[in-house]
């Protein structure tokens, strides 16, 4: 009886929230089904890249706005690849970050995480817009036939703004490159009426 008391207390217990600190990586492990939390400050007008680097499993991340909107997943690229999240900050405020290990709770591996904030400028606008395009084409490609038609029709369109770095850093290199070639994957199972 006691036993049971105590693992029920236990599994009640909130998970731990990190905070993301921009240019300070965090380095974690993660099993399937399990969870981390961060939260990222910014201030109003700010741009964030969000850069998950996935080891030995595939996560997806999942973040809710400071109004507590959670927005659409983020799960376009495969374990030993980097999952990349792109955040305009249109007022200031906490966002919350939840990182997610996709498979059995067998599944094992590790993630590094990092945060890097900076002024908005056109490129960043740009590239936030094809993020969007792309979030929108997931949800679309869900709805069968015609929202296939649909989601192929806003993948073209980010695939240009994808396929162009934002500045030289070479960890943007590989995510365009990465990127454009997830566009074009994408598209060609959907049209062939594959699966995500």
């Amino acid at each position: 009886m006691i036993v049971g008391l105590c693992l029920s207390v236990s599994a009640q217990v909130a998970p731990e929230v990190q905070t993301l600190v921009p240019d300070h990586p965090v380095q974690r492990e993660i099993a399937g089904r399990e969870s981390h939390t961060y939260q990222i400050s910014l201030a109003a007008g700010q741009f964030a890249r969000v850069s998950v680097e996935q080891r030995l499993i595939d996560v997806v991340l999942i973040l809710s706005s400071p109004e507590g909107k959670q927005l659409p997943e983020i799960n376009f690229t495969d374990a030993g690849e980097a999952e990349l999240l792109s955040i305009d900050s249109a007022s200031a405020g906490v966002y919350s970050l939840m990182v997610r290990g996709i498979g059995g709770s067998k599944m094992r591996g590790s993630y590094r995480v990092q945060v890097v904030a900076q002024t908005p400028t056109d490129s960043t606008k740009r590239y936030v817009a094809a993020q969007t395009l792309m979030l929108d084409a997931s949800q679309l490609a869900k709805e069968g036939i015609t929202g296939i038609v649909q989601a192929i029709e806003k993948l073209e369109q980010a695939m240009p703004v994808w396929q162009m770095p934002i500045t030289t850093s070479g960890s943007l290199k590989r995510r365009s490159r990465s990127s454009s070639r997830n566009c074009r994957s994408f598209a060609n199972r959907r049209s062939a009426g594959g699966k995500d």
